[in-house]
């Protein structure tokens, strides 16, 4: 070999040294591997039964490139998986290869892994989800079955019975005043079939009017009219100064139902 082509090769061998040492200071370093999310907190789960699934993400990315050819991967970042998880918790299933590989610049290559929790014991329960690289905790608690103890299997505990429903309740649609005779008409809605009442200190029986009735058999839901008039220190008052206030309490009993009560005041007004 002569002097000239050494000198050459030297040269070449030179420049590419300069090219990697330029690749491995100006280049962006690679990326650890990530799991997300980093913990989970599965919740109440009664013992011997398996809760719903988790899912977790495992992901690797290239960020090793060179500024000149950015779309260029120089060091593919590799991570040689080996999923387990510990405690009361369990791999139900998992999409990662025995190694994943991170080629595409700044484009994350990911699989997933689902984890179910199964306790055992009743309490708190923690364990960890182990890729080969990143992490994951994992949180819990266990209930007892009903009864008491841990199961070993049994159907799960019998769900309370359901709330009886609320009982039907009137509503107030207004109130009318005739002055001239002192009295009021309230319109009250009821909610269905049953017997309304009125009472109330100072408040007066009134025989039935037609639409207005202190006591009414109620056959569908809809619009009642009670009227009410006053007697005692309020029908003084009224007679007197031509203004009385009284409470009306109007209850609705429904058929075969639980009686509900609506109190309304009533301010009473009388022309001179």
């Amino acid at each position: 070999m002569t002097s000239g082509r050494r000198a050459r090769r030297s040269a070449g061998l030179a420049l590419a040294v300069a090219a990697m040492l330029l690749a491995g200071t100006t280049g962006k370093a690679s990326a650890a591997p990530l799991i997300s999310p980093p913990s989970n907190d599965f919740g109440s789960q009664t013992v011997g039964t398996a809760s719903a699934p988790a899912s977790f993400t495992v992901s690797v990315t290239c960020t090793l490139t060179l500024p000149e050819n950015p779309a260029l991967c120089l060091a593919p970042e590799v991570l040689s998986t080996s999923i387990s998880a510990s405690g009361p918790f369990s791999v139900q299933s998992t999409s990662c290869p025995a190694s994943l590989v991170g080629v595409i610049p700044f484009a994350p290559t990911t699989c997933s892994i689902e984890v179910v929790f199964k306790p055992t014991v009743a309490g708190s329960a923690t364990g960890v989800l182990s890729t080969g690289g990143p992490t994951a905790q994992l949180l819990g608690t266990g209930v007892a079955v009903s009864g008491g103890g841990s199961s070993g299997g049994g159907a799960p505990p019998t769900p309370p019975p359901p709330l009886p429903p609320a009982p039907a309740q009137p509503t107030l649609k207004g109130v009318k005043l005739d002055r001239r005779r002192g009295t009021a008409t309230v319109a009250v809605v009821v909610p269905g079939p049953g017997t309304l009442t009125l009472s109330g200190k100072g408040i007066a029986p009134l025989p039935h009017a037609p639409g207005a009735a202190p006591l009414a058999t109620v056959g569908a839901a809809g619009v009642v009219k009670l009227k009410i008039a006053v007697r005692g220190a309020a029908g003084r008052a009224l007679a007197k100064t031509g203004r009385a206030t009284v409470k009306a309490t109007i209850t609705f009993t429904p058929s075969g139902g639980t009686s509900t009560s609506l109190v309304v005041t009533v301010h009473l007004k009388r022309a001179g």
